[in-house]
């Protein structure tokens, strides 16, 4: 369905939906058993021109679009199973994707890692890293180069592309040892391209160019839409791509099928499902948890990732300020790209809960054997734990017991999120999890006992 407006209707709706995902259903004579095999797009994405004949509910869909004009929207692109079923907007246009550019240079970074040029658990002094005056002192080269995968560096020296409301809720330098707090770190994002771009004996774009655009087969990409930004406040400058909806889409549908694209493995399958596990809890501002942070990718975490819509437990996202989104849902197939024309200085911006509002209008367009049926309210924001205790694996936290499990005190409902707060590339402080920072070079598989007991989670409520 390709729709450029809509006839104005009401975005909000009191329905909220709870996604059951069966991993019964695969089994043998199963309808999930009976799925044809994943579809990949060629040049241009497969469009259907009528989503209804797929099960999608054509009214909802325009009910979806009313949605997205009435907040400021620029774009929507929504893929399922492997097809363009809803084209809205400015779609082929190259805005600025902010912090998205972040889980772009996780991508980048996996490679590396599997090639054996970047070793996770190399220092900054290991690996020459440093900044301009005041430079980093002893204790703060101790970080990992996971460390800042997660934005937990603990180093706290001035970053490039930062916002006033970033400078301003940036810790003291020296207030938490590497490995121990999470704060998003525009310092560590940046000081990861260095690192990237060392190793790999190129640059972030040519990387992404070589590596992710030319075999996903982009249509809009372009090296002259990219730039870095350097200034005074650090050597390490950032690095600002622009790019269409569409193309975003591509690489949101390669971390659904475990960075395969055809019968080409783009980037390590471990990696994405390393990179794409909760490591900390992201905070607002007023302490209360909204969602999960991998290695540069937001993910779920006791059952929050957006406002106003309950997501199944494997869904994550990229984000950008002011609205920008890759939302992937590999148990229902879905991709979900949102773009906001942040080029306009005083032009509209859409927070997390009107993205969430989205999503869940988004849902029930969805065919019924893929769409969630309605239940009760998605789980109440929680506060970040106080005194979490750590896990003997570095990179695979714990398991949580089920918010039904009979040991554990069902959760204080804590005051709701108030929509906006952190929107500005997302700039939470939070607390550590339940993890050291130490770990292999690999990272093998964990996920079963783990997603069992997500499952289980997730399914009871």
């Amino acid at each position: 369905m390709r729709r450029d407006s809509a006839p104005a209707s009401p975005c909000l709706r009191p329905a909220l939906w709870v996604l059951l995902v069966l991993p019964a259903l695969a089994a043998p004579g199963s309808p999930a058993a009976a799925r044809p095999a994943p579809h990949f797009p060629a040049a241009r994405w497969d469009h259907v021109e009528c989503p209804g004949t797929l099960g999608w509910s054509s009214n909802a869909l325009a009910e979806v679009c009313a949605c997205a004009r009435s907040i400021g929207s620029a774009a929507l692109f929504v893929v399922h199973r492997g097809k363009s079923v809803l084209d809205w907007g400015a779609t082929a246009r190259r805005f600025n994707v902010h912090s998205i550019r972040k889980s772009f240079l996780s991508a980048l970074v996996g490679l590396e890692v599997g090639s054996g040029s970047i070793d996770l658990d190399r220092t900054l002094e290991q690996l020459g890293i440093d900044d301009n005056e005041p430079r980093l002192t002893a204790a703060e080269k101790q970080a990992t180069v996971a460390d800042l995968l997660k934005a937990r560096s603990g180093v706290y020296h001035p970053a490039l592309y930062e916002t006033q409301a970033m400078k301003a809720r940036r810790p003291a330098r020296g207030s938490h040892a590497p490995g121990t707090f999470y704060y998003y770190n525009n310092w560590d994002f940046n000081a990861l391209g260095t690192i990237y771009e060392r190793a790999a004996g190129t640059s972030v774009f040519a990387g992404f160019e070589r590596h992710l655009a030319t075999p996903l087969q982009m249509e809009d990409f372009r090296l002259a839409d990219t730039e870095y930004v350097r200034g005074a406040d650090s050597i390490h400058p950032a690095y600002v791509f622009r790019m269409s909806a569409r193309d975003m889409a591509r690489f949101g549908w390669l971390y659904r099928h475990r960075g395969r694209w055809g019968d080409r493995q783009v980037v390590p399958a471990d990696w994405v499902e390393t990179s794409t596990r909760a490591y900390s809890a992201a905070t607002t501002t007023n302490g209360v948890i909204h969602a999960g942070y991998g290695f540069l990718w937001w993910t779920g975490w006791q059952g929050r990732h957006l406002e106003h819509v309950a997501l199944p437990p494997d869904t994550f996202s990229a984000r950008g300020a002011g609205g920008h989104y890759i939302l992937v849902a590999p148990a229902l197939d879905l991709v979900v790209v949102h773009r906001v024309d942040t080029d306009k200085k005083n032009g509209p911006r859409v927070d997390r809960s009107q993205f969430g509002t989205l999503v869940r209008l988004i849902l029930a367009a969805m065919p019924a054997d893929a769409a969630p049926a309605p239940a009760g309210d998605p789980p109440a924001p929680q506060p970040a734990p106080r005194n979490p205790r750590r896990h003997a694996h570095p990179h695979h936290p714990r398991p949580r017991a089920p918010a039904h499990h009979p040991r554990r005190r069902p959760p204080r409902r804590a005051a709701p999120l108030r929509p906006g707060v952190g929107d500005r590339h997302d700039v939470e402080p939070g607390r550590v999890t339940a993890m050291s920072r130490r770990g292999p070079k690999r990272f093998p598989a964990m996920r079963d006992r783990a997603a069992a007991a997500a499952r289980q989670g997730f399914q009871s409520r």
